[in-house]
């Protein structure tokens, strides 16, 4: 081997370490990234988690969620309906009578 082929070796095996270095600190790189990513994931989920459990909590309570308003509002009606049954009759019938009263009354 001469003195020009140990030169050109040497700048090979230079640049391979120059290529080692940045292929190390690429990965560091890389896996400080994917660190990030991880924990933001996880604070998202997290977050996503609180939200899922509110909404829950606020639809299914079964003493102050929308069901529970649901179910109230469901009985409410049927009170009224049951209401509306025995009023409007009792008032046609009513106005039947006063209609009546005053036909016969004349």
């Amino acid at each position: 081997m001469n003195g020009a082929d140990r030169e050109d070796l040497k700048i090979v095996i230079y640049r391979l370490d120059q290529q080692d270095k940045f292929r190390d600190e690429l990965r560091a790189e890389i896996e400080h990234k994917l660190a990030e990513m991880r924990s933001e994931t996880k604070s998202a989920h997290s977050d996503t988690a609180d939200s899922l459990r509110f909404i829950k909590e606020n639809l299914f309570n079964p003493n102050q969620g929308l069901w529970a308003e649901t179910k109230k509002n469901s009985a409410f009606r049927s009170n009224v309906t049951r209401t509306f049954w025995f009023v409007i009759p009792a008032s046609i019938a009513s106005v039947i009578k006063l209609v009546w009263d005053s036909i016969r009354g004349s």
